[in-house]
């Protein structure tokens, strides 16, 4: 049961390893950014010391993805702040409400600060 628990608790983004950190981009940059064509800056350092930090052998690691808190379309940061091991199985789960939030903050349907907001809650 105990292993269970463990392997439940570790779906979740840990909110003091993994406050969700942004950076300072206003909503028409993170409107007309062309994500996915940009850099992405995560280090395999950073992969390490997000797997360390969460209790994940590194040798386990192609089962993660390690996923930004807050997505960089919403203006999430390359930090380890805002980097977690989310399951594979669950990265398209998450992704969705990613796209979706993103929609609605370059439809002008939602702040980029609510957007942050509710990706920092995300699976609570």
């Amino acid at each position: 049961m105990t292993a269970l628990v463990l392997a439940l608790a570790l779906t979740l983004p840990n909110p003091e390893q993994s406050p969700g950190v942004t950076r300072p981009l206003s909503t028409t940059q993170v409107c007309t950014t062309r994500w996915g064509l940009d850099r992405r800056h995560v280090t395999v350092a950073m992969k390490r010391r997000v797997a360390r930090a969460y209790g994940i052998p590194w040798a386990d690691r192609r089962a993660y993805e390690f996923d930004h808190l807050i997505p960089r379309e919403l203006g999430g940061a390359d930090d380890v702040r805002n980097l977690w091991p989310q399951p594979i199985a669950e990265a398209r789960v998450k992704d969705r409400q990613e796209n979706r939030l993103h929609r609605d903050v370059c439809a002008g349907r939602l702040s980029l600060a609510a957007a942050q907001r509710e990706m920092r809650l995300w699976g609570r």
